[in-house]
């Protein structure tokens, strides 16, 4: 994910639906979110967004964690080969008035901890939590805050990728390459520590959270070879896909597989899922798919 976006012009935007609102069209309300305040490393305004986390203020305002990849350039800001360099990735963070059409960016944190940033989480205390999916280690989890960056886990992982903050207050942490779903708990010194592990017999690459009912979405690779020849050739070679749900109760956690596509009709090369419990909804999306779907 080193050069992902980061040599791409024009740049990403972020696309609001109103999930409860399909309308007549289907497109439920599809519309982007100007940015304000913000001039890149180019100062044209470009984004290069890969994963993000939305943290609530309050009832009217949020705050969006986004990772940049944004291009490499020299001192006087002209744009660098990126497939030679790689990205020169950093965090934004914007705040969003609810039902505003605007993103307001708030500061930018540049660090070397956000080395090959994957995903976001938001911890609450004006800080977040970085996956970083690959280095010598095979991946690591940063911290930054107010106060500055430091690495919260090194070790253990494997491409570690879609985190989420649980609403157990754990983080789910999953791998794209092996069987594993690390949950980790955030120490009074800001450092990770792991509490459990969960297997779902496939490779994770996204999870998503259920706020209203706690429940953890999982986007899964059945057959990993082939999911890998779709990095490459994605509009030749489709994945197949499996959803899984992941519920925490008393005994521990039930794991419940809500839709696979093993023939790749619908869903191929999904890499996310997120449930919209209101409507029974699932909202399916993928990085390396030239399809998309909501299923019900």
């Amino acid at each position: 994910m080193l050069r992902l976006n980061s040599s791409r012009p024009g740049g990403d935007h972020v696309s609001v639906l109103k999930i409860d609102e399909p309308g007549e069209d289907g497109l439920f309300g599809l519309h982007i979110l100007k940015t304000v305040r913000y001039k890149g490393v180019t100062s044209a305004g470009s984004l290069d967004v890969h994963g993000f986390d939305v943290e609530a203020l309050d009832d009217s305002r949020l705050r969006f964690w986004m990772i940049n990849h944004r291009p490499p350039v020299d001192v006087k800001n002209k744009v660098l080969d990126a497939n030679r360099l790689g990205a020169n990735s950093t965090i934004e963070v914007f705040e969003v008035t609810r039902g505003s059409s605007e993103m307001i960016h708030i500061r930018t944190i540049s660090n070397e901890v956000i080395s090959t940033p994957n995903k976001v989480a938001a911890v609450g205390d004006g800080g977040v939590l970085i996956t970083n999916d690959h280095n010598t280690k095979s991946g690591n989890v940063g911290y930054c805050g107010l106060s500055g960056c430091h690495i919260a886990a090194s070790s253990g992982f494997n491409f570690p990728n879609g985190m989420i903050k649980g609403k157990d207050g754990l983080y789910y942490i999953p791998s794209s390459l092996i069987d594993k779903i690390r949950v980790m708990k955030l120490q009074p010194d800001l450092t990770l520590k792991e509490v459990d592990v969960i297997h779902l017999g496939m490779p994770v690459d996204n999870l998503s959270l259920d706020k209203s009912s706690g429940n953890i979405y999982a986007s899964a690779f059945p057959k990993m070879t082939i999911m890998l020849k779709t990095f490459g050739k994605p509009f030749e070679v489709d994945s197949p896909t499996t959803i899984w749900r992941i519920r925490k109760s008393a005994s521990g956690y039930e794991i419940t597989k809500v839709l696979e596509d093993k023939e790749v009709k619908t869903v191929g090369g999904a890499t996310v899922a997120a449930h919209d419990l209101k409507t029974g909804r699932l909202f399916i999306g993928g990085k390396f798919s030239w399809r998309y779907s909501s299923q019900k």
